[in-house]
């Protein structure tokens, strides 16, 4: 009768037993796997391709920037860290890094495209994003904008919604400006300064635009500043002359 006792006993420890056993043999084995994936001399990338349409981006420093951060395997490989490196630089727009089987790595980096300059030394890309590169990678006869670097997004809306006004006339926005006290003004391709204050900027200019040929005509090499705070009418200054 004890002996069965026992043998009850034993064969109940065992069933209770053996899940855990179980388990605890494949979490070693589990962890001997990933600690084994994570040893850079495991499938280690061989082959690595850069593929970036970039005018603003020297080769070489893409190159260098992968050499130092593309260090490991296939699984062991931090591609968070490689990208971050190539991320700094600051005409990158995107980048895509792809493991390929079993020891290729696809890198597919995007340029910014500039639309504006901004301020003194910044730029503001196609999606609206500042960003301050190099001065001399900067492209010439841009719009300058400049504000606030917190209001970037309504300068360019802004720029936008007045070049837009600006379709029926010859002319172009060279300059956009809004001060720190939230002032507007800008100029036009012809040299001519318009202010426009700080409120229905976008409905003073677009009537200013309709008046355009009547206010300044055949006259625009004499227009010096126009005024448009004015709500019943436009003050403007001539070259040489005073006030009217």
């Amino acid at each position: 009768m004890v002996k069965n006792n026992q043998a009850s006993i034993f064969l109940r420890a065992l069933k209770i037993s053996l899940p855990l056993v179980f388990f605890l043999f494949l979490f070693c084995s589990i962890w001997y796997v990933v600690q084994a994936l994570q040893n850079p001399n495991v499938l280690p990338i061989k082959s690595i391709t850069i593929s970036a349409d970039a005018q603003n981006i020297p080769a070489s420093t893409l190159k260098n920037l992968v050499a130092e951060n593309a260090r490991g395997g296939f699984f062991s490989l931090n591609t968070g860290a490689l990208k971050n490196s190539l991320m700094s630089l600051p005409w990158v727009k995107s980048v895509d890094i792809q493991r390929v089987w079993p020891n290729q790595l696809n890198i597919k980096i995007k340029e910014r495209h500039v639309l504006q300059l901004w301020g003194s030394t910044g730029a503001i890309d196609q999606d609206g994003n500042l960003f301050s590169p190099a001065a001399d990678t900067l492209p010439k006869n841009l719009p300058q904008l400049n504000g606030p670097n917190d209001h970037v997004a309504d300068v360019v809306s802004l720029y936008k919604t007045l070049s837009g006004s600006l379709a029926p006339l010859p002319l172009t926005i060279n300059n956009l400006t809004l001060s720190d006290r939230g002032s507007w003004q800008l100029q036009l391709s012809n040299g001519l300064l318009v202010i426009l204050g700080g409120d229905d900027m976008a409905a003073r200019f677009k009537k200013f635009v309709s008046l355009y040929p009547k206010i300044i005509g055949d006259n625009e090499s004499k227009a010096l500043t126009i005024d448009l705070r004015y709500p019943n009418g436009v003050a403007v200054q001539w070259k040489h002359a005073k006030p009217t």
